[in-house]
């Protein structure tokens, strides 16, 4: 049985077994890599669905927990990547940027689980994904990294934080080399990284955020001048 949706919830396709629309949160929504105070503001997010041709039950209990906690769940999202970056969860506002959200098929008692999407100025190249259920951080990683829940088994301490996000950067690491073996353009596009995230290591925290918004303001201005050209 599926729910109608309603209020911050606008749905622009169904069918297929997925659906996506838009939904209404402006404190996520508002975050901006380096953006100044007078920025204008974003108040939406690109959300999709999976497991049905429109929003379940369980899918709706997710959106209403998110639309009625959502400081909440911004807090516990910033403090998990906060842990993780290993920066204070004020710098992690300014370094972000939330672009979408996804619901999976998965579920537990009878809610489904979140998955926030990202940018990130420390990694523009892979961003960051976290997956919640309700105020629970599930897991951290990036948009490709699988994910379980078990609590019971391996709890989302601080350590293992710490120790996911090593992980997923080896991970990340180990496919590209097997990539860049054989394409030399991507194998400079790794060297680049590699010796980016070199000089972000012999900086302090403080300038190596800093050091981090300046390239991604540079590669949001490339961008844009590759639009108008």
């Amino acid at each position: 049985m599926s729910a109608k949706p309603a209020g911050p919830l606008r749905i622009g396709h169904q069918g297929d077994g997925v659906w996506s629309g838009k939904i209404t949160l402006p404190l996520m929504a508002a975050l901006r890599i380096g953006a100044p105070p007078a920025a204008r503001r974003r108040r939406v997010i690109n959300i999709e669905g999976y497991g049905g041709a429109s929003v379940n039950d369980e899918q709706r209990a997710a959106i209403e927990f998110l639309t009625t906690h959502e400081p909440a769940v911004l807090e516990a999202l910033l403090s998990a990547l906060s842990q993780q970056m290993g920066l204070a969860t004020g710098k992690v506002r300014e370094v972000i940027r939330i672009e979408s959200i996804t619901l999976p098929g998965e579920a537990r008692d009878r809610r489904a689980y979140v998955e926030i999407h990202g940018n990130c100025a420390r990694d523009v190249e892979h961003g960051f994904r976290v997956v919640m259920h309700g105020l629970r951080v599930v897991d951290v990683g990036t948009a490709m990294s699988s994910w379980s829940d078990d609590p019971a088994v391996t709890p989302l301490t601080r350590e293992r934080l710490i120790a996911m996000g090593k992980q997923s950067q080896k991970e990340r690491e180990d496919q590209y080399a097997q990539l860049a073996a054989t394409d030399p353009v991507l194998r400079q596009k790794m060297d680049e990284n590699e010796r980016y995230r070199q000089e972000l290591k012999e900086l302090g925290p403080e300038a190596a955020t800093a050091r981090a918004l300046e390239r991604a303001r540079a590669m949001m201005k490339a961008k844009k001048s590759r639009r108008r050209a």
